[in-house]
């Protein structure tokens, strides 16, 4: 259990709507938080719960909490909801039995953080299923950094490591831009852990210390991720990945490439081999997309050049076919016309480079290596589109199996990730394997 607060106070409000409230509070070790409030008196001013048990729409309705343990921690969330609303009744009256859940909540001490020349600033963030041999150790502008986590999991879905940074505050700290430049950080290390550990990692309690004394905790939610799937490298010995993961994995480098996206896609966690490959073909089309717009190649020729000569030059061809066709015996005018039409909003098509050109100039232009699975990328496309049309993915051909295909796009996405981290080591590669093998490949 994270947090198990008992006998706290405050008020509940949705809309206008007011209540004062007593309420026990707990997060589990999977960060799911829970409110289970006292008993309410049944009453005429609080039927509004009523309203909202059974409100109708498309979204939830969220309620407003603030309050104070017992100790005076403030207590905040603006996102309430409810999971029950039942009644009882006994000789004293009738009463409202309510419980929910929090997505997101934050508890502060009634201590103020102090800028002083000897305050030791700490923040700790609760990782939800880490897998790591020994401590990891790291240097950064924003402090040191110091992570752990468990040799063997049970359950991946629960807090199983901790990173923590700390930093030794000087004149003029500002606490709060501090720990947003570091929430940052921690989302570019767990980037790069998550490929070492196979699947996508997050944290969902932060916890501020200054002086060893908690000054408040941010709460954010269970985040499920499934098992690991195929990890790139080995829990045993990550102090070189958090280390490359500090040096080569920068703002920029995911500004120009999208990297952090496409990792996050190639991560999702699906049961399906047809929904496993959609969501890594996602993240290869992330980063063709964004080269293509970096280097220009998201259109063909200039937008004024296209629209000034070569558009005009195709409606006019398909004004002349329109007019051909209708001269034709038993023509139909509208359907020729309709079909026209449709031909003239595919034009500015003409002007956009093919998924597969794209590609194989992102790949020429990354040098990312293709030893092994050069010849098999060509088919990609066509088995993504046999998915997303059909649903799944048949060949009649029977060496041609979707997990093969699969295996391909997971390699090349491996290489292209670990060729814009400038990695240099082994890695491991399911593609005939499991196997250890040198990056890039050709050195093997």
């Amino acid at each position: 259990m994270l947090l198990d607060l008992k006998n706290c106070s405050g008020q509940l409000a949705w809309q206008e709507n007011v209540i004062d409230i007593d309420f026990d509070l707990s997060c589990s070790n999977n960060g799911s938080i829970s409110i289970k409030l006292k008993p309410i008196r049944l009453q005429k001013d609080i039927l509004w719960f009523y309203e909202l048990s059974h409100k109708r729409g498309r979204y939830f309705e969220v309620l407003r909490l603030r309050g104070c343990d017992i100790n005076k921690h403030l207590i905040a969330s603006d996102s309430v909801i409810f999971t029950y609303i039942g009644n009882k009744s006994d000789s004293s009256g009738d009463w409202i039995c309510v419980e929910g859940k929090c997505i997101k909540l934050r508890l502060d001490s009634s201590d103020q953080f102090t800028n002083s020349e000897h305050a030791e600033i700490a923040l700790q963030y609760d990782l939800l299923g880490f897998q790591c041999f020994d401590r990891l150790f790291g240097k950064t502008n924003f402090g040191s950094i110091q992570l752990a986590g468990s040799r063997k999991i049970d359950n991946y879905d629960e807090v199983t490591g901790v990173l923590t940074i700390k930093k030794l505050a000087r004149e003029n700290f500002d606490l709060t831009e501090w720990t947003e430049c570091c929430d940052k950080l921690v989302r570019s290390i767990l980037d790069i852990l998550s490929l070492a550990n196979g699947r996508y990692l997050a944290w969902t309690r932060r916890m501020v210390f200054c002086n060893e004394v908690l000054l408040s905790s941010l709460l954010i939610g269970p985040r499920s991720s499934g098992n690991p799937l195929q990890p790139l490298f080995s829990h045993l010995n990550l102090q070189p990945i958090l280390s490359f993961a500090l040096s080569n994995y920068t703002d920029d480098l995911k500004h120009k490439t999208g990297l952090d996206v496409a990792l996050e896609w190639f991560l999702t966690d699906a049961t399906y081999a047809e929904v496993q490959f959609l969501a890594a073909m996602t993240a290869l089309e992330h980063l063709v997309d964004v080269y293509a717009k970096q280097k220009g190649r998201d259109e063909i020729f200039k937008e004024k050049a296209f629209k000034k000569i070569i558009r005009p030059q195709i409606s006019a061809v398909l004004n002349e076919s329109l007019q051909n066709m209708l001269s034709e015996k038993d023509s139909n005018a509208d359907e020729i016309s309709s079909r026209i039409t449709s031909a003239k909003d595919k034009i500015s098509e003409v002007n956009r480079y093919s998924f597969k050109e794209n590609l194989q100039a992102m790949l020429r232009y990354y040098e990312a290596p293709l030893d092994g699975i050069e010849q098999e990328i060509e088919g990609l496309v066509g088995v993504r589109n046999k998915i997303v049309h059909r649903g799944l993915y048949i060949s009649a051909l029977e060496n041609q199996s979707i997990n093969d295909y699969l295996a391909v796009l997971r390699e090349l996405l491996k290489r292209v990730f670990l060729t814009l981290l400038k990695y240099r080591g082994q890695y491991q590669s399911f593609l005939n394997g499991p196997d250890w093998i040198d990056f890039p490949p050709s050195q093997r």
